[in-house]
């Protein structure tokens, strides 16, 4: 972790903060995490701002991606840089809404 963020040039007050909350998403280690990961990577995209169109950047947005994904989920789950930038745009589904769509489809 230490290693990708070294690499970002981020200042050493955002290294700071990334590896906190890093930290404090360990403890939950046996959840998803899916929203919290897309937080920080979201962050880590706009510290980097137009940094992130280098591929040395790109690179390590896969890096932190999978190493989360590694952390949370128990493997790396991204190929590419493209495939992280397109998770994170997409909207999860709140689970209460996916149950209510379940129940209309019972109902039918």
């Amino acid at each position: 972790m230490q290693l990708v963020t070294m690499s970002a040039d981020l200042s050493p007050d955002d290294r700071q903060r990334l590896e906190q909350l890093m930290e404090h998403l360990k403890e939950h280690v046996n959840h998803n995490q899916e929203d919290q990961r897309k937080m920080i990577l979201r962050w880590f995209t706009s510290r980097l701002g137009n940094r992130l169109f280098s591929n040395h950047y790109r690179q390590l947005l896969l890096e932190l991606a999978n190493l989360m994904s590694s952390i949370w989920v128990g493997s790396p789950n991204f190929r590419s840089s493209e495939e992280v930038l397109n998770w994170l745009q997409e909207t999860s589904v709140p689970s209460n809404v996916a149950h209510l769509d379940e129940h209309r489809k019972e109902q039918a």
